[in-house]
């Protein structure tokens, strides 16, 4: 099935479109996307520690529209040879579960793992559960700035 419909995509600014296949995927190939997922990560971490609850599901679905969403918007197409909204969701979920298996290398424990090791109590898996999900939309990078700024990007919620 179609992953995006076709009136929702603008061109790039070289007018032209990219398609994003399946085959040797990887986020950094895509940086506005992958910029979304860094500045979302915090969020998706913390409903992880739900472990499949209906807001966990809930938020996993806005988060995997709201990609394809910027996807659209900057250009780029997912093959629907390789994908649909399944299957985005999932190379969403691997993007962060390689970020967790990265952390815990160094020895810290993060998401689902953290509520396992008891690093997590009820109150604040409650407070999880009820709160509104966030997510965050980076602002477009400005690339006249200097390379060395130490300055954060600036981030809105949508």
């Amino acid at each position: 099935g179609i992953v995006q419909p076709a009136y929702t995509i603008k061109p790039r600014k070289n007018n032209r479109l990219r398609m994003i296949v399946r085959k040797k995927f990887s986020w950094k190939n895509y940086p506005e996307l992958e910029t979304f997922l860094v500045a979302n990560r915090a969020e998706y971490l913390r409903h992880s520690a739900l472990n499949y609850t209906t807001q966990q599901k809930n938020y996993n679905n806005e988060l995997t529209v709201r990609l394809i969403e910027l996807a659209s918007k900057h250009g780029y197409i997912f093959d629907e040879k390789g994908f649909n909204f399944v299957i985005v969701r999932d190379r969403i979920r691997c993007f962060y579960k390689s970020f967790v298996q990265s952390r815990k290398k160094q020895g810290v424990i993060v998401g689902y793992a953290a509520r396992r090791a008891g690093l997590i109590d009820k109150d604040e898996l409650q407070k999880i559960a009820t709160s509104k999900n966030r997510i965050i939309l980076p602002a477009a990078s400005n690339k006249k700035k200097k390379k060395n700024s130490s300055k954060t990007k600036k981030a809105r919620t949508m």
